[in-house]
């Protein structure tokens, strides 16, 4: 066989989901999608509200949509064991976002930490690609918040430590053989789920974000900008527990 019919044969069985009768769910989460695509644009908005702080939660928050739409895409090609991973990812990132504005002073410590660092790798030259292999000190400091969280979660929420763990380990360990051998088929109750997981995920991202610009007119408009949407989400279903928005 040649590389092209070695490829087809590999994408023959990448199937495509959220096809069925999840697509009010999937609607939501797609305005969910555009609408935290759109706010991205307040930095740009409102550059003079913007300290420290806030620099740094937009960055993080950044990074959990692009996570967030990754989270979409293994929907909808049932690759339900990146999902997973995803998830895990996406938690993560949701409680560190938690955890830095409740230490707003330490979350301005933290980038203006990082930017210097950044900078001394740019002044010796190194690339941006070879920078992220370096082990800078706000990871360190970050995986300290993430913990400080993720224990108050446990402590908080006796489901919390199962939901973590299916997150975690599914299909991310070789001796967890029924998971890790996905048919990659369309599922409709998977698909539910991880759609639901996704928009509430999404809608606590929001909420860190707001949180972030207490007292500020930034929180004003994004609670303007987010409202009917919101609703939506809160008319969906119950809100699950390991959210705390």
């Amino acid at each position: 066989m040649d590389a092209e019919e070695i490829e087809e044969r590999i994408l023959s069985n990448q199937n495509q989901g959220l096809e069925g009768r999840n697509k009010k769910p999937v609607s939501i989460l797609l305005r969910l999608l555009e609408k935290m695509r759109e706010l991205q644009g307040i930095k740009q908005e409102f550059p003079e509200e913007f300290d420290d702080h806030q620099r740094h939660i937009i960055l993080h928050y950044t990074s959990s949509l692009v996570n967030l739409e990754e989270g979409y895409i293994n929907t909808k090609f049932c690759n339900y064991k990146s999902f997973k991973r995803t998830n895990r990812y996406l938690y993560e990132s949701y409680l560190v976002l938690e955890g830095l504005n409740e230490d707003r002073e330490t979350s301005k410590e933290l980038i203006k930490e990082w930017e210097a660092e950044v900078t001394e790798l740019d002044n010796k030259g190194v690339s941006t690609k070879e920078s992220l292999k370096e082990e800078l000190s706000i990871v360190d400091k970050l995986h300290d918040t993430l913990e400080d969280k993720k224990n108050e979660m446990k402590d908080k929420n006796e489901r919390y430590g199962k939901f973590y763990n299916l997150s975690s380990n599914y299909a991310s360990h070789p001796v967890r053989l029924g998971a890790s051998m996905s048919d990659r088929k369309p599922d409709e109750r998977k698909e539910l789920n991880q759609v639901v997981h996704l928009i509430w995920l999404g809608y606590g991202t929001i909420q860190k974000l707001e949180n972030a610009f207490e007292g500020n007119r930034v929180k004003d408009y994004i609670e303007e900008e987010t409202k009917e949407l919101k609703k939506d989400i809160e008319d969906l279903n119950k809100k699950p527990k390991f959210i705390d928005a």
